[in-house]
């Protein structure tokens, strides 16, 4: 379906969105969508926002903190204090960017993880990573920090995070899933719709269908009925997003 629309970047260039689904080991670990050339764009410059679906603009939403919340409600947890965005929550600066990306990283790493040691290096080799601009923005540059931040703040996770190093891998099972539904539900509408993980590309004129959709695929997956999060990113005519 995908490919019966003309899609192209910014600069003309057309792009193949044929997916497929890759697992980790066995079918209940991994399985998200691969392959499309829309997965190669750099989400920090917003070049996915750039991209023309039967040469109309497109706007991406995004599930928030959709790992986070999925451990909540498979866990039985309450989500009744966690914020519309968790990772800034815990800043001090609320705006300062460098420094959620490390906390984001920070999350998966720790549920990704086998032990507290395995997650500390890791997410000191990200932040070694930084550049030099980076550096001077951010604040947390000390991964043992970064790691009392989060468990002091969530508590309640520590159950579940730097305990077994397949935690992160059943998360993006459960969220393929629900990014299925959701192409299910786009395909019978006839939308031409892109996944990217746990968020999806479709032309701007239907962002409220989307919308609906994602959230309602949600509540179906999970069995649950509180409030959902998504975000909405699209590029503005003076060229911000």
């Amino acid at each position: 379906m995908n490919e019966s629309a003309t899609i192209t970047t910014e600069d003309g260039e057309i792009l193949t969105n044929i997916y497929c689904r890759i697992f980790n080991g066995d079918f209940v670990h991994g399985g998200r969508y691969y392959r499309a050339d829309i997965l190669r764009l750099e989400n920090k410059d917003d070049q996915r926002l750039d991209v023309l679906i039967d040469g109309e603009p497109v706007v991406e939403v995004d599930f928030c903190n959709l790992h986070f919340r999925m451990a909540a409600i498979m866990n039985d947890m309450c989500m009744d204090y966690l914020s519309m965005d968790v990772y800034t929550n815990i800043l001090e600066d609320e705006n300062n960017l460098v420094d959620r990306r490390l906390i984001k990283v920070a999350v998966n790493i720790m549920f990704n993880a086998e032990s507290e040691e395995s997650a500390r290096k890791a997410i000191q080799q990200q932040i070694n990573a930084l550049s030099k601009e980076e550096k001077e923005v951010a604040t947390l540059l000390n991964a043992k920090a970064i790691m009392k931040l989060i468990v002091d703040e969530y508590d309640d996770f520590s159950f579940i995070l730097c305990r077994m190093a397949s935690y992160g891998k059943e998360l993006q099972y459960h969220d393929s899933e629900i990014a299925s539904i959701v192409l299910d539900k786009m395909i019978e509408a006839g939308v031409v719709c892109l996944p990217v993980h746990d968020s999806f590309v479709v032309q701007a004129k239907h962002r409220q269908f989307l919308c609906d959709t994602m959230c309602n695929a949600f509540r179906e997956y999970l069995n649950y009925n509180g409030e959902v999060f998504v975000k909405v990113c699209e590029r503005l005519s003076d060229g911000s997003t």
